[in-house]
């Protein structure tokens, strides 16, 4: 079973990703910096990347779901259609169907295969001139994640302090985003709750916690020691709730920093939608590029509409 990508995807998705020329145009300064920065990666800079939701994609093994056998089995395809690699979602073992709410960073969903899987689709990808980039999750994790399950309703966990809690009346804003836990009855203990910005089955971690940066770095590590050229970060802004909280940016250069001395020429892009004031200090020293949604969305527009939706 073959469920591909229209090519429009990849038309797209070249638009998506934008360095510091579209980003950081009202910063010439800043602008010129960032542009140094990208200098000794001249190929990423027109590079197409294909994006691949491999559960959909293709099914290597007739179970139903597209896998990494299927992927790797077509990846000749991709490379015709005109794409320099591919950007990867989440591939790790999660419990929805997206894995956005990872459960070990470490590993492959065996939904999509095995590790071994993996390192092949990797070399094929590499022997054909293809680069791999996969998403890093590291906001945060999904609920059935080994730690939080200890850290819940274990005050004295050694993973408690690896995720954010507040008692109850101490939660004065984002009310929204504050989560009871369950403890291991299965009932939910009342007077505390944890943070999550997205949902309560994806528990932010906690990035003031020194072991929290370090398990975040040794899983970049782990996927560049794979082969892995690359990361696209999904929801970097949001690692503290302010977007705009200078240890945000200290962690993505200290990230990029670390990376960089494993494999020089890596690849980050980062997923910041907001504002261009609120995107552009991302790009200083932290994500080579990030994300143009405005672009994206006015393309889309103008499509639709069959005329300039504020795109030019």
């Amino acid at each position: 079973m073959k469920l591909k990508i229209p090519i429009l995807s990849l038309l797209l998705l070249n638009v998506l990703g934008a360095t510091a020329q579209a980003v950081l145009h009202d910063n010439k300064t800043t602008m010129m910096d960032e542009l140094a920065t990208m200098d000794n990666l001249p190929s990423w800079k027109s590079a197409v990347m294909y994006e691949v939701f491999v559960r959909s994609f293709a099914d290597g093994n007739a179970d139903g779901i597209g896998d990494l056998k299927g992927l790797t089995q077509n990846l000749e395809y991709i490379k015709n259609l005109g794409a320099d690699g591919m950007w990867m979602m989440p591939i790790s073992p999660a419990s929805s169907y997206h894995k956005y709410d990872v459960v070990d960073y470490f590993g492959i969903d065996p939904e999509y295969g095995t590790m071994e899987d993996f390192k092949r689709f990797v070399e094929k990808s590499h022997a054909l001139g293809m680069r791999v980039v996969i998403d890093l999750v590291l906001n945060h994790c999904g609920s059935k994640h080994p730690y939080f399950i200890d850290a819940s309703g274990n005050k004295q966990s050694k993973y408690r302090d690896w995720f954010v809690w507040s008692d109850t009346s101490k939660i004065t804003t984002e009310k929204q985003n504050w989560y009871y836990s369950k403890g291991t009855n299965g009932k939910y203990i009342q007077g505390e709750k944890y943070y999550g910005f997205f949902w309560s089955e994806m528990p932010d971690w906690n990035f003031d916690n020194p072991q929290v940066e370090a398990y975040m770095i040794s899983i970049g590590k782990h996927w560049l020691d794979l082969g892995v050229d690359g990361f696209r970060l999904d929801a970097a802004q949001h690692l503290y709730p302010n977007v705009s909280d200078p240890k945000t940016h200290a962690f993505w250069r200290k990230f990029r920093k670390t990376m960089q001395g494993i494999k020089p020429d890596f690849y980050m892009v980062g997923e910041v939608y907001n504002a261009k004031s609120v995107v552009a200090p991302y790009l200083q020293g932290g994500m080579h590029a990030a994300f143009n949604f405005d672009l994206a969305e006015g393309i889309c527009k103008s499509v639709v509409n069959g005329k300039d939706s504020g795109l030019v």
